[in-house]
């Protein structure tokens, strides 16, 4: 078997800015007639601190309703759900992780 591999990173991007340029990436009757799975891998630009990083920050309801919005949109383009497979960053222990960091 095999399979090709599509890659539309954007370094630096967050759900706010993603959304609005998925459309251009992902149409109806583009190479996507039958993925195996489309990925959408956001969260760390978005979590970064309000005050330290202003232009990437998103806050989490919006975060959560432009992840929405992306499944909507991969939806409308002809890709079902069940081959959305969502990866987002894995929690913090804010604590824990200025620990470690006062240890370095």
């Amino acid at each position: 078997r095999k399979c090709d591999v599509l890659n539309r990173g954007f370094s630096g991007y967050n759900t706010r800015w993603a959304k609005i340029i998925l459309p251009r990436l992902i149409t109806k009757g583009n190479s996507l007639d039958s993925p195996a799975a489309v990925t959408i891998f956001f969260g760390a630009n978005d979590s970064a601190l309000k005050d330290e990083n202003p232009k990437q920050h998103v806050p989490l309801a919006e975060y959560a309703a432009n992840l929405h919005t992306m499944v909507r949109q991969l939806s409308a383009a002809g890709v079902p759900a069940s081959r959305v497979v969502l990866v987002t960053p894995p929690p913090l222990c804010e604590a824990a992780w200025e620990q470690e960091c006062l240890l370095q």
